[in-house]
């Protein structure tokens, strides 16, 4: 038996169908036992903000795009257009 929620034992699990052919088993989970999330620390916040900050940057220019550069394209949009 899986322990979750605090080390509480899962008592069952649903099964839910996506589409035609994609199925999985996914556990129903007690909503009164559940614990709070636990707060956001300092340490969790610059980690987080330092993160975020390191998705904008773009790797050929280096300056800051002022959003997360896409993975498909590897580069801010302007050095993507201009190779």
């Amino acid at each position: 038996m899986v322990h979750r929620l605090g080390h509480r034992p899962l008592p069952r699990a649903a099964r839910h169908h996506f589409g035609r052919r994609m199925s999985a088993t996914l556990p129903v989970y007690p909503w009164r036992l559940a614990k709070p999330v636990r707060p956001m620390t300092p340490g969790r916040s610059r980690a987080l903000a330092a993160a975020l900050r390191a998705r904008r940057i773009c790797p050929q220019c280096r300056r800051d795009a002022g959003y997360c550069i896409p993975r498909s394209l590897g580069a801010c949009v302007p050095c993507a257009d201009n190779p």
